[in-house]
Parts: structure tokens; C-alpha cells; sequence
């Protein structure tokens, strides 16, 4: 031995000493033992050496405490981040395989619903057929899309955020959705009633007939809070009336007289033109007011398909 012992750490037996060992107190006097100090800068031999060995000892225990506090943050972690994240992850990509699945056929429902809206040759009972289709599909896809919420890193968030946005741009989300189609449905009643109004037909009673029918149609966006749809059905009972009064004008006269004014006629004609005039030109186009399955552009779709490759 080099005259020092090795400090005994916890757990660890202490060495034997040999008994031929010499006596090591002229080097190490005993601490209790009270000694008159002759030079107050006479130091005990070794002094600094006892203060490293005791600072080792110090420190040791602590760089053990840190050492444990880092294991057991690992152990932590490994057990609980995947909890948290792992299973959100998961849960995140679930979602988003079910709106993979069920968005093309909800756009493909709602479309249908927007382009025939304003199509006069499909029945009003397969159009209602076309709308509960459409609310139904689009009910669930919303229902799902709600589940999704903005977890994980920063641009997984913005992706989610930009899907949401996108799709509320372009569905109605089911506190709209239930007007908007509403409102798809009052365009499609108005433009198979201007068609049966507008198609070959010299009577009277024939005339009156499809003009309430028009007029009916016409009505619903007359008492509608927007101001465009209200100015455009205004607009076409305003012209219906003058259209169906110089109509009337004119077959009374054919019928009292046995034939008719210029005069008259030309009128009937005149007032057609502008009915029809107006038709053509000013029928507004609800899908840009009221978006329902717009994704021709993959506004939608895009969003989604960015969104999964974050995932």
C-alpha cells in the first residue's frame, strides 16, 4: 500500500490491514486529540489531500442523484411519449384514412346536388332524392373531420388548420348545411317551373296555370335575406306580371273581337322579350355565395393529401 486507505463507499466492505501494518499515527495524529498549534502557519501534513478525498466523496452522491434522475426521465419517457404521442399519432392517422374514404363521395354526392340545381329535365322528387344523399354524407364527413385535432409538431398543425379551412370554404359545415340546401332546392323548383312556363302553350289557363307555379318558386327568394337572391326574385315577379297582364290584354281582345290590336300584341311581344331577356342573363349563380363540393380546382383535396404526407 502507498500509505493511504481507499475511502469506503456504500455497499463496499473495508480492507483488512495487515497487523505488521506500521503505526500510522505520527502521520495521521488522532483528530480528537487536542495539540497545541506552535505556528499558526504550520499546516497538518496532507490537509489538502483530506479536502479533495472529502470533496470526491461530496460530489460522488450527487453525480449519483443526477445520474438515477436521468434514468428514470428516460424510463418515463419511453414508457409515456408514445401515450401521448404514439397513440395521438395513431389516432390522427385513423381519422384521416376515414376522410380519405369518405370525402370523394360526399363531393361527388353534394356536386351532383350543386349542378343540378339548375337543370329543368330532373323531377323534383329526384332531386330531393340528390339532396338527403348529399346532407347525409356530408353530416358524417364533418362528424369525422371534428375528431381531428391540431396535435403534433407545428407544420402537422398548420396542415390540419389548412385542411379545415379549405373544406369549410367549400362545404357547408352542418350549421349551414341544412339552408344551403335549402336553398339549391328552391333554385332547381324555379328552374323546372320557368321551363314549363317557358315551353309551348297558347292558353290562357295553361299559362296561369305554370305562372303560379313560377311565381311560387320565385317567391321563396323574394322573402330571402340575401340581397341578391331577394332583387332577383322581385325582379322576376315584377316581369311575370307585366308579362301575364299584356298577355291577358291581348287574348281577351282576340276574344271580345275576334282578333287582335298591333298595338297589344306588340306589347305581349315586348314584355316576353324582356321575361325571357332576364332569364337568361340574371339567374344567379348560388354556388359562389353558397359553396356546396367547389373541388374542381382540388381545392379540397389538395389540403387533405398534403395533410396525410405530414402524418
Amino acid at each position: 500500500m502507498d500509505g493511504k486507505q481507499n475511502p469506503i463507499l456504500s455497499g463496499e466492505s473495508p480492507q483488512s490491514v495487515s497487523s505488521n501494518a506500521p503505526n500510522l499515527d505520527n502521520i495521521y495524529p488522532n483528530p480528537n486529540e487536542e495539540k497545541t498549534v506552535l505556528n499558526q502557519g504550520y499546516q497538518q501534513p496532507n490537509i489538502e489531500t483530506n479536502n479533495q478525498t472529502q470533496s470526491g466523496e461530496n460530489k460522488r452522491p450527487l453525480i449519483i442523484v443526477i445520474a438515477s434522475a436521468v434514468i428514470l426521465t428516460g424510463v418515463a419517457a419511453i414508457f409515456f411519449i408514445p401515450k401521448l404521442l404514439g397513440s395521438n399519432e395513431n389516432e390522427v392517422k385513423s381519422t384521416l384514412d376515414s376522410i380519405n374514404y369518405i370525402l370523394p363521395s360526399t363531393i361527388s354526392a353534394c356536386k351532383r346536388v350543386r349542378d343540378d340545381a339548375y337543370s329543368h329535365n330532373l323531377s323534383i322528387d329526384l332531386y330531393k332524392t340528390e339532396v338527403t344523399s348529399c346532407k347525409e354524407s356530408a353530416t358524417a364527413l364533418f362528424e369525422i373531420v371534428y375528431k381531428l385535432n391540431p396535435t403534433g409538431d407545428a407544420e402537422t398543425q398548420e396542415a390540419i388548420s389548412t385542411f379545415k379551412t379549405s373544406l369549410d370554404a367549400n362545404m357547408p359545415n352542418p350549421n349551414q348545411l341544412e339552408k344551403t340546401l335549402e336553398i339549391y332546392t328552391a333554385m332547381h323548383n324555379f328552374n323546372v317551373a320557368l321551363y314549363d312556363f317557358r315551353i309551348d302553350g297558347q292558353s290562357l289557363d295553361y299559362k296561369a296555370e305554370k305562372g303560379e307555379k313560377l311565381i311560387e318558386a320565385a317567391n321563396y327568394f323574394a322573402n330571402f335575406s340575401d340581397d341578391e337572391l331577394a332583387q332577383f326574385g322581385n325582379a322576376v315577379e315584377q316581369l311575370y306580371s307585366e308579362l301575364h297582364d299584356t298577355w291577358q290584354q291581348f287574348a281577351n281582345e282576340i276574344n271580345e273581337m275576334g282578333e287582335n290590336s298591333q298595338a297589344n300584341y306588340e306589347k305581349y311581344i315586348d314584355a316576353e322579350k324582356n321575361f325571357n331577356s332576364y332569364m337568361d342573363d340574371n339567374i344567379p349563380n348560388i354556388s359562389s355565395s353558397y359553396p356546396l363540393a367547389n373541388d374542381e380546382n382540388g381545392e379540397i383535396s389538395n389540403t387533405l393529401n398534403n395533410l396525410m404526407n405530414k402524418i
